[in-house]
């Protein structure tokens, strides 16, 4: 009678070992993600495929909160904004 006691004790606790853990996600990502809107780049710096610049200060001051950081760029069309909108933090 013990033994069957034991026995289903064990089986117990092996059965409901991993029940009550949260299991994470490789995707799941628990930092805030924050947009930084560019800002136009001088006619010097201009180029083709370079209108807008994002100041490395502004970045690293956001990071340093352990945010990460998504640029917003400028010129865009509402389409760009409305899906970056959703899916930002702030």
């Amino acid at each position: 009678m013990m033994t069957i006691r034991l026995l289903l004790i064990i089986l117990f606790i092996t059965q409901t070992n991993g029940k009550n853990q949260k299991t994470f996600s490789p995707i799941e990502n628990s930092r805030p993600i924050i947009g930084i809107l560019t800002q136009p780049a001088s006619s010097i710096w201009q180029t083709s495929n370079r209108t807008t610049y994002l100041a490395a200060s502004y970045v690293k001051y956001v990071e340093s909160t352990g945010a990460q950081v998504v640029p917003i760029r400028m010129y865009q069309p509402i389409d760009y904004y409305l899906h970056l909108f959703n899916s930002l933090n702030g």
